[in-house]
């Protein structure tokens, strides 16, 4: 290698090293943020489904009222629905919140109240259909309301949980974001003054070229002349 291209060749070995760490850096610091994301969007979809299974539950109960108080079997159809996607239900739940140890306790609660739930309202459903409506009626007066009641509670508990955690995932979220994006501007300035650097010894070397080549031809002239 000429010793006067030594400065050329630094630079450019200099540059990519530093356009190497730079896009790693930079790398790392959005993948933070697209974890933190992802964990948002986690807690989001444990409160929409907790949500969905509270809805699914309301519905039982509420096709069970429907028909204990009017005998039309077509008030049974959201009782109905609610019984075969309860489990379903209960399980997405569990999958989701299965990473805390407090949620999972909590889950394990919400589905036995849920099964006593759902029995309950077969066995007011049963009496009316065998001829007993107003022994179904009463036996939902005593005790119906307070078994939807600890559901309802088991469920606030369960999100209040997951939306402590979103509110401390978003936080994290929007400082990665901040940290991310301070860490592309540092990367990008770091990137331009290397440039300027690199551009300005490729500037000299080609000076000092051309000057070279001048003085060659310069001598060649001369030798002709």
């Amino acid at each position: 290698m000429r010793n006067d291209l030594k400065p050329l060749w630094l630079g450019i070995v200099l540059l990519l090293i530093v356009l190497t760490i730079n896009g790693y850096v930079t790398f790392l610091s959005f993948q933070r943020v697209n974890r933190n994301n992802a964990l948002v969007e986690h807690s989001q979809q444990v409160l929409l489904e907790t949500e969905r299974l509270k809805s699914l539950l309301v519905d039982a109960e509420t096709g069970q009222r429907g028909y204990l108080y009017t005998g039309d079997p077509h008030y049974l159809e959201p009782y109905d629905r609610a019984s075969r996607e309860v489990d379903g239900q209960l399980d997405r739940v569990a999958a989701l919140t299965a990473d805390i140890a407090l949620q999972r306790t909590q889950v394990q609660q919400l589905r036995d109240l849920s099964h006593a739930q759902l029995k309950q309202l077969a066995d007011t459903i049963a009496m009316a259909r065998a001829g007993q409506p107003e022994e179904a009626k009463a036996r939902v007066l005593s005790n119906g309301k307070n078994v939807m009641d600890d559901i309802r509670a088991s469920i606030a508990e369960i999100e209040g949980v997951e939306a402590h955690l979103r509110a401390n995932r978003v936080a994290e979220m929007k400082a990665s974001t901040r940290s991310a994006t301070l860490a592309f501007v540092i990367a990008t300035s770091i990137a331009a003054a290397a440039l300027l650097v690199f551009g300005g010894l490729l500037t000299r070397e080609m000076r000092k070229s051309d000057a070279a080549a001048a003085a060659v031809l310069e001598q060649k002239e001369w030798l002709d002349t």
